[in-house]
């Protein structure tokens, strides 16, 4: 089972963008950078735009650029711009009746994802993209 990406895509991209924030940057050059496609990049930068990440501009002379300033964009911020926050969503089928860990399922995922959404809050909320451009 492949996993999702877009996370490490989009952190690539906001340190791609953190790194030459002298203008705005193409969607081609972001997209070789990630080794991607294009219109992959320019739907991911609808959805950081939305989050108030980032800022785009259409032409030629367009592209994207960070909305904030780099201390100011955590990758929680980022994490949560590009995934819900259910870290372990839950199956969509009924329970059994009958069996009593069918019937628990759903307590315990919650509360398992509860302390893994909570650890995962308070790691990435304490880096900022201007910290990660410094391992660069």
């Amino acid at each position: 089972m492949a996993g999702n990406t877009k996370f490490a895509v989009a952190l690539h991209v906001i340190l791609v963008l953190g790194k030459h924030d002298e203008g705005y940057i193409s969607s081609d050059f972001l997209a070789e950078s990630v080794r991607t496609n294009p219109v992959v990049i320019r739907r991911l930068l609808g959805i950081l735009s939305d989050a108030g990440l980032v800022e785009t501009k259409a032409g030629k002379a367009g592209g994207a650029r960070l909305a904030k300033e780099v201390e100011k964009i955590t990758a929680y911020d980022i994490y949560l711009a590009v995934l819900d926050d259910e870290l372990f969503p839950k199956p969509d089928k009924g329970e059994n009746s009958e069996c009593i860990v069918s019937c628990s399922m759903k307590r315990i995922l919650d509360e398992v994802s509860e302390r893994a959404s909570n650890g995962l809050k308070a790691t990435l909320g304490t880096l900022s993209v201007g910290e990660l451009l410094k391992r660069l």
